[in-house]
């Protein structure tokens, strides 16, 4: 359709021909191209999109945005263009899985990070119609031009509040495997994307954090901050945690268990009914929690977890789970799903002593 950087008008045209005069385009796939767009071609692309009133499913997963925010006008500019986008957008399903998005901001800006937020969040985003966003392996790079080595890197996690969705049901935001790839979660950015998912995703039922690493440091302070977000998420009811091995930093003098992490995903969301762990791959100390969690959910609720296979650590989660006489479980080797159950009879009681137990290690 365009070149990477050369935008001209013929181009423009060529956009509007895509966008404005189909009126019966639904799905377009646009991974394939993987295409680089600077901040011009960025502002032809968002009013293109805005022009468009049938397309309810884009991929433009594997692009690359290089956006200059030196000159505030610009900035006006970029931000108005995708604020008007997001408003009349039909978009339903929308995809950016491996994007990357290289910013350059001012040479005096002390903190980038900081910087951009304040600037963004002013204008307010908001959509009303993606129910579905694949962001998954996205990485934000922000360059000052003051820093070593060139541009910070941060994840698309750091940057989730600053746009309202809506009607947003379903958000994949899982980590790259490669754990050298990865930015561990600190403190700070774990308990402000809970924290966002109440303000800005209201609706969210589905959410994918697979091969999340956490390193928190300061543990009471994470769990103080995080049972007040978790409970809020009421419509939350599949939480996926694949490749659960990798979602801890390695062990060394003074580090923090981050078991506690998995505790409250599992037990302070009100209304969870179903955990991925699709390797069913979790070390030692990370199952002992997982099993007693699923124990304590399992005798006073319906509850699943999905795996991918049975392996050497689905049959050691079966066991465990298998050994707790209050509750039934299940295998289904066609869809992989580990499903838990009170066994009859045992309900009321069981859940009163679960209650009971969760309002004093509250």
């Amino acid at each position: 359709v365009f070149g990477c950087y050369d935008f001209r008008h013929r181009d423009k045209r060529k956009l509007d021909i895509v966008f404005r005069s189909n009126t019966s385009l639904v799905n377009l796939d646009l991974s394939s191209a993987k295409l680089i767009l600077n901040s011009e071609a960025v502002l032809i692309f968002l009013d293109s999109l805005e022009k468009n009133k049938t397309l309810q499913s884009l991929d433009i997963s594997g692009w690359k945005f290089y956006l200059d925010l030196r000159n505030s006008i610009h900035v006006k500019d970029l931000i108005g263009s995708l604020k008007n986008m997001m408003k009349a957008s039909s978009l339903r399903t929308v995809s950016l899985a491996k994007c990357a998005v290289h910013v350059r901001v001012a040479n005096s800006a002390p903190n980038t990070l900081a910087n951009i937020h304040t600037n963004i969040q002013q204008h307010n985003l908001v959509n009303n119609s993606v129910e579905t966003l694949q962001v998954l392996e996205v990485d934000v790079f922000i360059d000052n031009g003051q820093q070593d080595g060139g541009a910070k890197k941060y994840k698309i996690r750091d940057f989730m509040s600053l746009i309202t969705f809506k009607q947003l049901s379903w958000l994949n935001i899982a980590e790259t495997l490669v754990r050298d790839s990865s930015i561990p979660v600190d403190d700070d950015s774990l308990c402000k994307f809970f924290e966002s998912l109440n303000t800005k995703f209201p609706k969210i039922e589905r959410l994918h954090l697979g091969n999340w690493i956490f390193n928190t440091k300061d543990p009471d302070m994470t769990k103080k901050k995080l049972k007040v977000a978790l409970p809020g998420l009421t419509k939350l009811k599949r939480l996926n945690l694949d490749i659960v091995n990798n979602m801890r930093d390695d062990r060394g003098p003074g580090s923090v268990s981050q078991s506690y992490i998995i505790k409250l995903l599992l037990t302070k969301i009100p209304n969870l009914n179903q955990v991925g762990s699709l390797m069913g791959k979790i070390p030692d100390e990370e199952m002992d929690t997982f099993c007693k969690c699923l124990r304590d959910i399992g005798v006073s609720r319906m509850f699943k977890v999905e795996t991918l296979f049975i392996s050497s650590h689905v049959r050691d989660l079966m066991k465990r789970l298998e050994s707790y006489r209050r509750m039934n479980t299940k295998y289904n080797a066609v869809t992989g799903e580990i499903e838990l159950s009170p066994r009859p009879g045992r309900l009321n009681n069981f859940s009163k002593k679960v209650n009971l137990k969760n309002l004093l290690d509250n």
